[in-house]
């Protein structure tokens, strides 16, 4: 079960973009995941992920066309959000392409434990919560999950 509260925490994330196509990155939470079950866009919607340090929900990127590119960004994490399968959602609107719009979109199944500390026995939570969290990905090498793909979006 998910429980969405006012307070949030950050999570850090790396990027590892092998062809760059420039645009932005978008990052997006769907909380009603299931595994090896597809999920509509419109649940990621409900949660886009504002970056960390920027006070966006998009990052540019900066490599030539071609590059390749690691970036190591905070992603902002609705705070109180628990569940056992939610699902990551990164989208490049490519600006190599335009003026078509090509998106290329990555989702990682992740797992968002949270704490039951608090500054009193059912109390409200910490000024400081600690930010533990467990990430499982079935987008990674060897983890037994079929090969992700690639799709185009033309408008």
């Amino acid at each position: 079960m998910c429980e969405p509260a006012e307070r949030k925490q950050t999570i850090q994330v790396q990027v590892n973009v092998t062809n760059s196509h420039g645009g932005k990155l978008r990052f997006k939470l769907c909380t009603k995941g299931r595994l090896n079950r597809p999920v509509k866009q419109s649940c990621f919607d409900e949660y886009p992920l504002t970056i960390g340090g920027r006070n966006s929900k998009v990052v540019q990127l900066t490599t030539p066309y071609g590059s390749s590119e690691v970036l190591n960004l905070s992603v902002k994490l609705p705070f109180g959000i628990t569940c056992k399968h939610c699902v990551l959602q990164m989208t490049n609107t490519a600006k190599e392409f335009e003026p078509s719009a090509v998106m290329f979109r990555n989702c990682a199944d992740i797992a968002i434990k949270g704490t039951a500390k608090t500054s009193m026995a059912g109390g409200p939570p910490l000024e400081q919560p600690p930010s533990a969290f467990d990430l499982h990905t079935r987008s990674g090498f060897g983890s037994g999950y079929e090969e992700q793909k690639q799709y185009r979006f033309y408008d």
